[in-house]
């Protein structure tokens, strides 16, 4: 693996430039899985909220994308990838408890897992 004379990072762990020319360290991608199981009555609020924190999550950078199982409707898979940059788990955070999803839930697993993009393992969504 071929490193830099500045920063010392690997080059595939840095952006190409940062439109001024100056190589940009890029921030380790982070992961959060939650499943969620919502009643019928109150799916239509839980598409509504989690459109909101979907737009609050992409604003300082984020992106979220929700998935609903096919044979189960009401059964939801959440997918909120960020940068690992200072401050986004709080903003993170914040998302959540500003939606009230969790409210809205029969059950809600995964609150607390978040995973993170290896070293070496650079591509994907936000680059």
């Amino acid at each position: 693996m071929h490193r830099d004379t500045e920063g010392g990072l690997p080059r595939s762990e840095r952006d190409q430039n940062d439109g001024a020319g100056c190589l940009v360290e890029k921030a380790i991608r982070k992961l959060r899985v939650v499943r969620a199981t919502v009643r019928p009555d109150r799916r239509g609020e839980y598409l509504e909220r989690w459109a909101e924190y979907r737009r609050q999550v992409e604003a300082p950078g984020g992106r979220a994308w929700l998935f609903e199982d096919e044979a189960l409707p009401g059964r939801f898979i959440e997918f909120t990838e960020y940068p690992g940059a200072p401050g986004m788990e709080g903003r993170i955070t914040e998302a959540v408890a500003r939606a009230r999803l969790a409210r809205l839930c029969a059950r809600r697993e995964g609150e607390g897992e978040r995973y993170r993009e290896p070293q070496g393992a650079a591509g994907g969504a936000l680059d």
